[in-house]
């Protein structure tokens, strides 16, 4: 069996001593209405505030009513078992063709939907004649990235030896 659920109605009742006007701002901040949403509430007629909630949230609502000064009415919701708690807008028809494109819409809970009239057979075009390279002797060793770069060696430490000094070389003559 599922968990028990509840509904919030307010009828334009107030707490003993509030205010009617500053509980309509009080009600306008606090779920950010409209000043037309707000004459709604407190029209005289029950309004639904939320359905089908738990009783943790239903509390909540009353709580924040309360507070505004307002009176708000947490009602158990009946669930028969042998049909659903409300009942689903009629499914659409199907129709031959399909809807305009951004006129799709997402089909309401409950209906039949639409079949596509024939599968698509998938097309296999002739791509012969493409190549990723003009070069006939190509293959895939082409492809293969570049070799990294060696990491000169750290030669930091090491030092230059000064030369020893040459003998002088013998002197010639230029005339002989």
């Amino acid at each position: 069996m599922s968990a028990a659920t509840y509904d919030i109605l307010f009828a334009g009742n107030l707490l003993d001593g509030a205010e009617p006007e500053r509980v309509k701002r009080s009600l306008k901040e606090l779920f950010n209405l409209s000043d037309a949403q707000v004459e709604r509430l407190f029209s005289g007629q029950r309004v639904v505030i939320k359905r089908d909630v738990d009783i943790r949230t239903a509390t909540r609502y009353r709580e924040l009513f309360n507070q505004a000064g307002a009176l708000a009415q947490i009602v158990k919701v009946e669930h028969d078992d042998r049909e659903p708690t409300r009942a689903h807008p009629a499914a659409p028809q199907p129709t031959s063709t399909p809807p305009l494109a951004g006129a799709w819409d997402l089909a309401p809970p409950g209906a039949v939907l639409e079949e596509l009239a024939a599968p698509v057979t998938p097309r296999h075009p002739n791509i012969a004649h493409l190549s990723l390279v003009e070069d006939a002797n190509w293959t895939l060793e082409d492809c293969a990235p570049p070799p990294l770069p060696q990491p000169l060696p750290d030669i930091d430490s090491l030092m230059l030896e000064p030369l020893a000094p040459r003998p002088p070389a013998p002197e010639r003559d230029i005339a002989d």
